[in-house]
């Protein structure tokens, strides 16, 4: 499968993926590959970095 090889000797975790209210069937899956599912948009995403960055700054 193409995820696999993607993914082949990422670390822990494989990647990310954000998906708003994602299926059992969609979660499930991801978590197999290694990926931590985040339930967010990607404005919401934004705003939080943008946010920690400033916090730095």
């Amino acid at each position: 499968m193409l995820i696999n090889d993607i993914v082949y000797g990422a670390g822990n975790p494989a990647g990310w993926a954000y998906i708003q209210e994602p299926t059992a069937k969609e979660a499930k899956f991801l978590q197999r590959q290694g990926f931590e599912v985040l339930d967010i948009n990607h404005e919401d995403c934004l705003e939080a970095v943008l946010q920690e960055v400033a916090n730095h700054a």
